[in-house]
């Protein structure tokens, strides 16, 4: 579905809910990510901006135009974890309960032998646990797994279902896992910034909490190749806070050479973050 975001509407613009010929040449050159619309917790369309020149190229009263731009999602189906223990690679079996609703049947709408459970990273690739069995709780329906084969990790707070409808279509939903808080610390580095000072060659690396939980301290590590540029202690961060980590380079780096630098952030039990980015030094 297409809707103006002005108040005006083009002849030939939006017929029938649908774009028209006229509108589909590549002229639509900005897309900026809207919200989403939900049902319950689930969302159902997601919606965008458009506009057919740079923004502040926009003027009013010109021939320029913008949208609004709704487009519908696959829904997931609602999922709740019965098993109460945490799931290990002894686990025996996992119970998971897929809900009815409106338009879904889930004793006649499954293709059961299509169905895996686990890890993401697992099911997405057509791993994961195979249901052994099905057994009615109402117009619900509870989906047993085995436990051994599900691939989650101490890293994982949600257990995804994969699959088919019984009419051949894509199927999915999640559940939590036992034990698991999805609300954890979240760091994240920028590429690091050289300058060099009465010190030496110094770099500076904005390190972000984006997560919902006060973060630990931590360590970013800078690496030329395998070997160590620099080391600093990251203090502690409040959710969504930020701050700039000042390093000190322990190697000499020539003025105004481009070099591969690789930042590692290091926080407790948390995966490491990694990334490597070709950053120019500054001329003196």
């Amino acid at each position: 579905m297409v809707i103006p975001a002005s108040g005006q509407i083009r002849s030939g613009q939006v017929r029938s809910g649908q774009v028209t010929q006229r509108e589909r040449p590549a002229a639509w050159k900005n897309l900026v990510p809207g919200g989403q619309f939900k049902d319950f917790i689930l969302p159902t369309h997601v919606h965008f901006a458009v506009i057919d020149c740079r923004k502040h190229n926009d003027q009013p009263a010109d021939t320029h135009n913008s949208k609004l731009i709704i487009l519908p999602m696959r829904k997931a189906r609602l999922l709740d974890r019965l098993s109460p223990e945490p799931i290990t690679s002894t686990t025996g079996e996992i119970q998971v309960k897929i809900r009815a609703k409106d338009g879904f049947d889930p004793h006649r709408d499954l293709d059961l032998d299509s169905l895996r459970f686990g890890a993401s990273d697992e099911v997405n690739y057509g791993r994961g646990s195979k249901l052994l069995r099905a057994e009615k709780a109402g117009k619900h329906l509870v989906l047993v797994f085995g436990g051994s084969d599900c691939g989650f990790t101490a890293e994982n707070f949600a257990g995804k279902l994969l699959g088919k409808h019984a009419s051949g279509e894509l199927l999915f939903g999640s559940s939590d896992l036992p034990g698991a808080d999805g609300k954890v610390p979240l760091l994240s580095a920028m590429s690091p910034k050289f300058e060099f000072t009465g010190d030496g060659l110094e770099a500076y690396v904005e390190v972000t909490n984006f997560g919902e939980l006060m973060s630990d301290k931590s360590v970013i590590k800078m690496l030329i190749g395998d070997e160590l540029l620099a080391e600093e202690t990251v203090r502690s961060l409040n959710p969504f806070e930020n701050s700039m980590v000042r390093l000190v380079c322990q190697q000499e780096l020539s003025a105004g050479s481009a070099v591969d630098v690789t930042v590692l952030l290091q926080s407790g039990n948390l995966p490491t973050e990694s990334f490597k980015k070709k950053v120019v030094v500054p001329r003196k």
